[in-house]
């Protein structure tokens, strides 16, 4: 009887990833496929796209220096989305701006990215990423495919209400 119990208790993660309508800033549907195979994917939540403590502002100086790149393409969860609530109830979510960093298979990396931001800086978001990435966007391995660094659409902004169908 334990062996059938023990087996029954152990369930696979939720993978929201694969059900998620996410949306690029022109207001297309992104595929599941370009945020599972993303190194790290930043969930900030916030009330309707407003970023009164600078989150984005700063996450995106962060991340240029990081990446030798451009500005990040924040996509969008539409603010009636269940999943939003979902995921809050998920990673606890008790206050706003909250930036949470998880992998495109939805392990959570960091549940305090705004505090690991202001602490570490770009180390923060190098800490986030697989070493792999790491070394390619310092330049360590010349090997490196440059253009696998960090994708700039792994980023999602949660409660942005102006997104178009």
């Amino acid at each position: 009887m334990s062996a059938s119990v023990d087996s029954e208790s152990v369930c696979a993660p939720y993978n929201w990833v694969d059900s998620a309508a996410v949306y690029d800033k022109r207001g297309e549907r992104v595929p599941a496929e370009r945020l599972r195979c993303a190194p790290a994917i930043a969930l900030l939540f916030t009330s309707r796209g407003v970023d009164r403590e600078g989150v984005v502002a700063r996450f995106c100086r962060i991340y240029q220096a990081a990446s030798y790149g451009e500005q990040p393409d924040w996509l969008t969860l539409r603010f009636d989305d269940t999943l939003v609530h979902e995921l809050k109830y998920m990673h606890e979510v008790t206050c706003i701006p909250q930036l949470l960093v998880v992998r495109g298979d939805g392990a959570v990396i960091s549940s305090h990215g705004i505090s690991d931001l202001e602490e570490y800086g770009r180390n923060a978001v190098l800490s986030w990423l697989p070493s792999a990435v790491c070394s390619a966007a310092r330049g360590d391995d010349a090997d490196v495919d440059r253009d696998l660094t960090l994708p700039h659409d792994h980023h999602i902004k949660f409660g942005d209400a102006e997104q178009k169908v």
